[in-house]
């Protein structure tokens, strides 16, 4: 589990400094995944809850929906 944290991590810091938007929130769905297989549920809504908002700020009703859907809401 620690090696998909650091993918995941890491696909996030590099989608967020080539400007990918949609990958750097599907890396925080993804790292928020692998918080709540560890038991994490703090770190995991905090990152679903990131991804949602920055999805619906980019308008993309897509991985808006299935951040929200991982939130339950």
């Amino acid at each position: 589990m620690d090696s998909l944290l650091m993918i995941s991590s890491s696909s996030i810091k590099l989608s967020k400094s080539i400007g990918y938007k949609s990958e750097e929130i599907q890396g925080l769905i993804n790292l928020g995944s692998c918080y709540s297989e560890i038991g994490e549920q703090d770190n995991a809504i905090a990152k679903f809850h990131t991804a949602k908002e920055m999805a619906e700020h980019s308008q993309d009703l897509e991985l808006a929906f299935r951040s929200k859907n991982f939130l339950a809401i």
